[in-house]
């Protein structure tokens, strides 16, 4: 069980890497008009998140909204607070979805709207 959490944390932390390097290069060569936010790790987390218990999952929903806190200064509690209710409301609903594909990626659909609503609608 340890081996695969460790799998787990890695594969979200690679994930973050390349989110990194994608906004680096989306700020290098797109017009300074244009925002461009990469989300894999999100993406990552929920996926996880359907074989993975509440706590652990909230526990890494806090984690990288605090990364992210701490990659945009000035935002203190916004990317905590939207990941972590984010998360919240997926785990309740995602007792009702299956294991299709077509369903996973309706989920991380949602799971994105939810989290850049609660970031910047409100």
């Amino acid at each position: 069980m340890r081996s695969v959490r460790r799998l787990h944390a890695l594969y979200l932390v690679v994930l973050l890497i390349i989110d990194l390097v994608i906004n680096s290069f989306a700020v290098s060569f797109l017009p300074n008009k244009i925002l461009f936010i990469s989300n894999l790790h999100f993406m990552g987390i929920l996926i996880l998140s359907q074989h993975e218990s509440k706590e652990s999952t909230l526990i890494k929903a806090l984690i990288f909204g605090f990364i992210m806190e701490l990659m945009h200064l000035g935002t203190f509690p916004v990317f905590i607070i939207a990941y972590t209710l984010s998360i919240v409301i997926i785990r309740i609903w995602e007792r009702y979805i299956g294991v299709s594909v077509i369903e996973f990626i309706i989920m991380v659909v949602i799971g994105l709207f939810l989290k850049e609503m609660f970031i910047y609608g409100l």
